[in-house]
């Protein structure tokens, strides 16, 4: 028999004979039509391995010798080795619920598979391609989450060791503005927003705008300052009543989220309370 070692090692096997000396192994690249030697072992073996190339069909064949005879040669078995692993894996885009990859093609395959671990946990089948497609779109991940990713190169001889892509982080959801109260701050006059946090957000960035004027960053929120999943900023820039509005949005390594909806809050009187 022969079957597959490893991705790129053959193990040939078989019944020895009483009295070999010693046991010749020929290989065909051609289908059997052409044999060359590849190695003699002695005749108490009953085992040996090949070192081959990636996608290629391999045939072999043996015969035992004595110091007084050579037998026939058996017949062949033949296998065809999986393809090379993927290179240049990479994930090209992110969304809050998506990750698209890019890999170059690995000769010979004929599927491609992809799989996924999510916060460290067990690697699943994402999803599967065929052999001639170079780039996927995975869909339905959760978003400001930690994800790995693996892909194999599958033919019918088997598949290749996996690449792997680490550290796929997912953009936060949209956070919102939970609430805006008149508040103090070191005895000046001030508005508290309070943001809910969401997964996945290493900074939130809160922008007002009041009437005549756009919106502008207020300030960053580290994420850090997340209590009772809440983050607390007190906005002490108000000098005049006026009709202010809030919007927030999360952000991390990957990207930002959409903003909040609106949160407006009307001033007349900026007396410290």
């Amino acid at each position: 028999t022969a079957s597959l070692n490893a991705p790129g090692q053959v193990r040939v096997t078989w019944s020895g004979t009483t009295g070999d000396q010693a046991v010749l192994i020929q290989r065909s690249l051609d289908g059997g039509v052409t044999w060359s030697d590849l190695a003699t072992v002695p005749g108490s073996n009953t085992m040996y391995t090949d070192n081959v190339q990636r996608n290629t069909l391999y045939a072999y064949r043996l015969r035992a010798s004595t110091f007084n005879a050579t037998s026939a040669f058996t017949g062949s078995v033949s296998l065809l080795t999986p393809p090379a692993e993927v290179t240049s894996f990479l994930r090209t885009g992110i969304t809050q619920t998506s990750a698209t990859f890019n890999w170059n093609a690995s000769a010979g395959a004929t599927t491609y598979v992809l799989e996924q671990s999510k916060e460290g946990g067990e690697f699943v089948t994402a999803t599967t391609t065929g052999g001639g497609i170079t780039s996927v779109t995975v869909s339905g991940l959760e978003a400001g989450t930690s994800y790995q990713f693996r892909i194999r190169a599958l033919n019918s001889g088997g598949s290749s060791l996996a690449t792997t892509v680490t550290g796929v982080l997912t953009i936060p959801s949209k956070p919102a503005i939970l609430e805006l109260v008149p508040s103090s701050k070191a005895g000046k006059f001030g508005i508290k927003a309070t943001v809910g946090a969401v997964k996945g957000a290493a900074t939130y960035v809160l922008e007002r705008q009041s009437e005549g004027r756009s919106f502008a960053k207020l300030a960053d929120l580290p994420a850090s300052s997340e209590q009772d999943g809440e983050v607390v900023y007190v906005d002490t820039l108000i000098f005049e009543p006026d009709l202010y509005e809030y919007r927030v949005k999360a952000v991390n390594a990957s990207g930002e989220s959409e903003y909040s909806e609106v949160a407006t809050i009307e001033v007349t009187n900026t007396i410290p309370i």
